[in-house]
């Protein structure tokens, strides 16, 4: 004999029953209204203080929950349903899923990522032209101005991350998923980003590809008519004007406040009141430097020690009588004539290139060790020679005659070469 599937009637006696077998608070009563499946039933949330309003079938198979409440309740319910199924709380977490769906993309579309397609790129960016006048949603003003007015009136500031509560939320995750405030600080997480950037691009962070260096550029040029946003005036003035509102000065490390701020965290974190002066961070530091370039000291490297001689700020070029050009600083330009006009040094035998230069280390009055690049190599010759100005030579003698003999006990001959301002030699030291 089959089992007949009792059918519910969903009336004002079930509602009734429903509520008190549920805990669920009405909010008007329904005694003297017609109740059926379709009638609008409106209570209490049994989990919050908002109230609800839904059909009685509805209610009846979701609980008295409020919209919101019954979005998590379903976002609950889908993660235990992933859980069981992929060991995961969402399905794109599983390696499975993401490989499938890598799969498929590059069956249909020839990528990973449909997003890395250049039609899909420029359809987006057509659509936003069209709905915004902006290539990005978030170059419109209009939108900015409404994240901001959503995030004063969710959490009283204009970005959630200046929020207290939402931050420490996110330390608070950090620290339970990998045992350190920011992801970042987790070595794991950082040697997976590098291996991942590796396999992906060749480098370990994507702004080193040459790729997006030339599109980076490309950009600057075409938005502020310089290759890189820091050196057009108009966004100097527009950072400058930006702090000035905020914080009252020109760059924010001018702002008492924060630098009491930088102290304090200094403090906490190192137990010092500038990073620097903690031995910890200084021998991280020192580590980093020999994992990277091989000395404790970045500009101890060669490389290093050219590339910022090149971008310093007095730095000027030289152009040789072939049209070799070199980056060159201070009185080396008298050094380079001289040799080539009165000595008449072949230029290809003149070296001024600190990659290319004797590897000289010296130590200083304290017992410091110091990597020291000649400002001129005639390997020829086995000669080095160092250009000063009198102001130099006479306020820095010691440490100057201190290098000269590191590279005579290195087994080369050292001259010292001392010009006045208007680039007359008027001592060599040897």
């Amino acid at each position: 004999m089959s089992k007949t599937k009792s059918v519910v009637r969903y009336d004002y006696n079930y509602l009734q029953q429903y509520c008190k077998e549920n805990g669920i608070e009405l909010l008007k009563d329904y005694s003297t209204e017609k109740v059926n499946i379709y009638t609008i039933i409106e209570g209490k949330c049994v989990n919050c203080e908002n109230n609800f309003s839904k059909g009685m079938k509805p209610l009846c198979i979701n609980g008295g929950v409020c919209k919101k409440c019954g979005i998590k309740m379903r976002m609950e319910k889908i993660k235990c349903k992933n859980k069981e199924l992929y060991g995961v709380e969402y399905a794109l977490q599983s390696s499975s899923i993401k490989d499938k769906i890598k799969a498929q993309n590059l069956e249909k579309y020839g990528v990973e990522n449909q997003f890395q397609l250049e039609e899909t790129k420029n359809k987006i960016k057509k659509t936003n032209l069209e709905k915004y006048g902006v290539e990005h949603p978030l170059q419109n003003t209009s939108i900015k101005d409404k994240i901001k007015t959503t995030c004063l009136e969710k959490y009283g500031v204009e970005n959630p991350n200046q929020n207290v509560e939402i931050r420490q939320k996110t330390i608070k995750t950090c620290l339970e998923k990998y045992g350190v405030e920011n992801p970042n600080q987790n070595v794991e997480i950082r040697q997976k980003t590098i291996k991942t950037c590796l396999e992906k691009y060749g480098v370990e962070h994507p702004s080193q590809t040459e790729e997006n260096k030339v599109k980076h550029k490309k950009t600057c040029l075409e938005k502020y008519g310089v290759e890189c946003s820091l050196q057009s005036q108009d966004v100097k003035h527009k950072i400058k004007q930006t702090n000035l509102e905020k914080y009252g000065v020109e760059n924010p490390s001018q702002s008492e406040n924060i630098k009491n701020k930088k102290e304090i965290k200094c403090l906490h974190s190192f137990g010092v009141k500038n990073p620097f002066q903690s031995e910890e961070v200084k021998d991280k530091i020192k580590q980093t430097n020999l994992e990277k370039y091989g000395v404790e000291n970045a500009q101890q490297n060669a490389e290093v020690a050219e590339k910022s001689a090149k971008n310093a700020y007095k730095s000027k070029e030289y152009i040789f009588p072939s049209g070799r050009i070199e980056r060159i600083q201070g009185y080396e330009h008298y050094m380079l004539n001289e040799l080539l006009q009165q000595e008449n040094i072949l230029e290809n035998e003149i070296i001024v290139n600190r990659k290319d230069v004797p590897t000289i280390w010296y130590e200083d009055a304290n017992g410091k060790k110091h990597r020291y690049f000649v400002d001129c190599f005639i390997k020829s010759q086995n000669r080095c020679i160092e250009a000063k100005s009198t102001w130099t030579a006479q306020k820095k003698k010691d440490y100057i005659f201190l290098k000269q003999q590191a590279l005579k006990d290195a087994g080369y001959e050292c001259e010292i070469w001392v010009y006045n301002s208007k680039g007359e030699k008027i001592e060599c030291y040897k």
